[in-house]
C-alpha cells in the first residue's frame, strides 16, 4: 500500500481533479476532524478511504458531470466499486448530509495553506464586518428578487446556444487566478 501522500498524488493526477475540487475536500476533512475521536483507530487503509471518500463527494458536490464511482475505482486501484459506493455512503452520514459551508469554514479549513497576514489591508473591525453582511444580505435579495424562470419556449423557437467551453473555462481560469493572488500569493 502506498503512502497516503503517495496515494493522494496518484489520484490527483489520474483522475485530473481541480483545485475547488482538493479545497473543498479539506472542508469534508475538518468537519470529520471534529467529529470522530483523536483516538479512533482503524485499518492501515483507513485514511486512504477517508481521503478517497471526501474527494468523491466534493467532485460530486461540485460538479455537475462528476466521474462515476467506476471510474474513481480505477483511479483509486486499492478498492472495488462495492466499497467506494460504501465508502461514499458511510461519508455522507457523518456529515448528516449536509454538505454546504460557509466561506468562514472554507478560510478556516485553508487557514495553514495561506500566508500569515501578508494582506496589505488590515483585520475588518466589527463595524466593517457587520457593513459587509448586510451589503451581502441585500446583493443576495436582489438577486433573489430578479431571479424567475423564464417561461417555456414554444417547440417552434430554436433554443438560444449556450457559452463555449472555451469560453466557460478561460472564466474558471481567471476567477481561480483571482483566487489563488488573493489568498495564496
Amino acid at each position: 500500500m502506498p503512502s497516503l501522500q503517495d496515494y493522494i498524488i496518484i489520484i490527483v493526477q489520474s483522475s485530473n481533479v481541480q483545485v475547488p475540487t482538493l479545497l473543498t475536500t479539506l472542508v469534508y476533512l475538518e468537519r470529520l476532524r471534529s467529529k470522530l475521536q483523536k483516538m479512533a483507530k482503524g485499518m492501515p487503509c483507513t485514511r486512504h478511504r477517508v481521503f478517497l471518500a471526501t474527494l468523491i463527494v466534493a467532485a460530486k458536490y461540485l460538479n455537475d458531470s462528476s466521474p462515476k464511482n467506476k471510474c474513481w475505482c480505477a483511479y483509486a486501484s486499492l478498492f472495488d466499486l462495492a466499497e467506494i459506493n460504501l465508502m461514499e455512503k458511510q461519508l455522507l452520514f457523518l456529515l448528516d448530509y449536509d454538505l454546504r459551508f460557509s466561506e468562514q469554514e472554507a478560510l478556516a479549513s485553508f487557514a495553514p495553506f495561506l500566508p500569515k497576514s501578508r494582506s496589505p489591508y488590515p483585520a475588518p473591525s466589527a463595524s466593517a464586518k457587520e457593513t459587509r453582511a448586510v451589503a451581502v444580505s441585500r446583493a443576495k435579495a436582489r438577486v433573489q428578487a430578479h431571479i424567475s424562470l423564464p417561461p417555456t419556449p414554444p417547440h417552434s423557437v430554436a433554443p438560444s446556444a449556450l457559452p463555449s467551453p472555451a469560453a466557460s473555462l478561460s472564466g474558471v481560469q481567471g476567477l481561480m487566478k483571482r483566487l489563488s493572488s488573493t489568498y495564496l500569493g
